[in-house]
């Protein structure tokens, strides 16, 4: 069970990397891939035995990162290209 913790910290911290590095320059396909990565992850983390930490500090993660987006208007800049 402790052998998931390793790929499940690795993909999490992956996929918040990717999704904050694709923010930068308003890449939506790369902030698909992020959260896909960051999802697999908590959800592989989610069976391990650390699992009400991994999710916590994801979703802290996944809160933190809503906030850089909006703060920086990419919500804007998606509703208005539609």
């Amino acid at each position: 069970m402790l052998l998931l913790l390793i790929p499940a910290v690795m993909l999490t911290i992956l996929g918040a990397a990717v999704l904050v590095r694709s923010s930068q320059d308003v890449d939506f396909g790369g902030m698909f891939t992020g959260i896909i990565l960051l999802s697999i992850g908590l959800l592989l983390g989610s069976f391990t035995i650390a699992n009400i930490y991994l999710f916590m500090s994801g979703c802290l993660a996944v809160y933190g990162i809503y906030w850089i987006l909006e703060k920086r208007g990419v919500f804007d800049m998606m509703f208005q290209r539609v």
